[in-house]
């Protein structure tokens, strides 16, 4: 989750997916790509500086959010960057699979560590790093 929920220098956020209904292949289930925690970070989703104004007021013509690409980040490393591969949808979901993305099948109740009807949990503790003001979830009264 560190392209929504950003800290520095290191990308210090866990995710929780918790199910509150069954999630399957049939009505929709997490995709995950095993080992994508390990590539870089390409870009962040931000707060839109040209809707939330310096001065407080907010800009209602602009996005609230935006992804930026990330310093030094390859551009386009994959076909399908920002969107589902080709053939993912409707099933048998062949592009995700190519794609290199396996489906986690869940019961209501099943908590995943990281869509179908979810509640996310985010955790973040870390003296060492500084929580990014442009993140979706912008925390004003974080102690130091």
């Amino acid at each position: 989750d560190s392209t929504f929920l950003y800290t520095t220098p290191r990308h210090t956020c866990l995710g929780l997916w918790l199910a509150l209904e069954d999630a399957t292949l049939a009505n929709g289930c997490l995709w995950v790509r095993p080992q994508s925690h390990k590539e870089v970070l390409r870009r962040a989703f931000v707060r839109n500086p040209e809707y939330f104004r310096e001065d407080g007021s907010l800009n209602s013509e602009a996005s609230q959010m935006i992804f930026t690409d990330e310093e030094g980040a390859q551009k386009n490393p994959c076909e399908w960057e920002g969107k589902l591969p080709e053939k993912s949808w409707p099933p048998p979901h062949e592009g995700l699979f190519e794609a290199g993305f396996i489906p986690i099948e869940c019961k209501a109740g099943d908590l995943v560590k990281m869509g179908r009807t979810k509640y996310n949990i985010h955790l973040f503790k870390d003296k060492h790093n500084i929580w990014k003001h442009l993140n979706v979830m912008n925390i004003t009264d974080m102690p130091n």
